[in-house]
């Protein structure tokens, strides 16, 4: 079959229109207690209408403990439930499956009292202001039991799967890189590459909801001196297939201390696709369904990306922020002069627009769709 952006494909006994996911950064329009407004289901409405087959919502705290950012979504109160059922109703309107990513900030969450937060280790570094607290067995098992109240809450509320943030600097991503992770209990980096926290969570949330799309996302490489490489990704995914998850979402490197910048590994100088090499590897070492994230600036670029079999979805996240026809123009076969995404550091797209230096911005022409 010559592989295509518009390859119907069925996951979870739910068809996908096409293999293109959206995956936005945070929108920052969430309210200071995490709920939807009314301009954040604007938003996911808009890009709903993009065409894209799967709509992945922003990082979703898990619990206040693991909130790492003011205006950050958050599915851990009851109150918060509602918007989330109209946000999921409003990105089927145009066909695309509603996932939320669910997250827990570990040592880049804001501090609480006494300005402690919790990590896979107690260490200190130098841009956390704040303690950082080895997450004991029963603390585990208590972050592990929010993470389950999220994904049962995620699906009463109507969405179609789970997306595990496992990278970017996320809590499961320390206990994934020796830099972070100096435990020496079974949680430790030495017993495959510290997995044995994460298998424990894909384990417990695909048993709370084992109908739902299971994604986990996972970096290639921490992208700093002395981090994890693409052999402890490897080593990793091989450990997590017996889990049961469904796809693998190649992610970006290690943060610390700000968790909303964009990896500079995803700058403006970065050539598109950077990651695609070591996907590419990835892919064939594990056997695992992959999305390929992380600058897939054209369509050209995507479409090369499926057929060199580098991956099996795309995401999208700032580039659709930055021109949301990408795709539309794609199936009409149209080649129309719209720009680059800028690489702004922290994403303003849905909150101000984005920062056009000329042209017609084409998403502020989908408003009040």
């Amino acid at each position: 079959m010559n592989p295509s952006l518009f390859t119907p494909t069925t996951l979870q006994n739910r068809e996908l229109k096409n293999c293109v996911i959206a995956a936005p950064p945070p929108s920052l329009l969430a309210a200071a207690d995490g709920r939807a407004t009314s301009e954040l289901l604007d938003y996911y409405q808009n890009l709903a209408s993009t065409g894209v087959g799967m709509l992945i919502v922003e990082a979703t705290a898990v619990s206040a403990e693991g909130r790492a950012w003011p205006n950050q979504t958050a599915i851990f109160d009851h109150d918060s439930l509602n918007g989330f059922s109209r946000l999921t109703e409003k990105i089927r309107l145009h066909g695309a499956l509603p996932v939320i990513q669910l997250y827990h900030g570990g040592m880049n969450s804001i501090p609480g009292p006494g300005h402690t937060v919790y990590s896979a280790s107690s260490m200190r570094h130098s841009k956390i202001n704040a303690v950082i607290a080895e997450m004991k067995p029963d603390k585990i098992d208590k972050t592990i039991s929010d993470y389950v109240q999220a994904a049962k809450s995620a699906w009463n509320t109507g969405f179609s799967g789970i997306h595990l943030q496992a990278a970017e600097g996320s809590l499961p991503h320390q206990f994934l890189s020796p830099m972070t992770n100096l435990r020496r209990d079974d949680y430790c980096f030495a017993e495959n590459s510290g997995a044995l926290f994460l298998q424990e969570l894909i384990t417990a949330v695909k048993s709370a909801v084992p109908d739902l799309i299971l994604i986990v996302s996972l970096p290639l490489r921490d992208l700093l001196p002395g981090g994890a490489g693409l052999k402890d990704a490897i080593q990793v995914a091989r450990t997590l297939k017996k889990n049961r998850h469904d796809l693998i979402m190649i992610s970006e490197g290690l943060k610390i201390g700000q968790p909303l910048l964009q990896h500079p590994s995803l700058d403006k100088s970065a050539a598109d696709a950077p990651y695609a090499e070591d996907a590419h590897i990835f892919r064939n070492e594990t056997g695992c369904r992959v999305i390929m994230a992380g600058k897939v600036g054209t369509p050209h670029t995507a479409l090369s990306l499926l057929k060199r079999q580098t991956c099996d979805f795309i995401a999208v996240g700032r580039t659709l922020n930055r021109e949301p026809l990408w795709l539309a123009d794609h199936y009409d076969n149209k080649l129309l002069p719209w720009q680059h995404c800028l690489r702004c550091p922290i994403c303003r797209a849905a909150t101000s627009g984005c920062p056009d230096q000329k042209g017609v911005n084409h998403w502020h022409l989908l408003s009040g769709i």
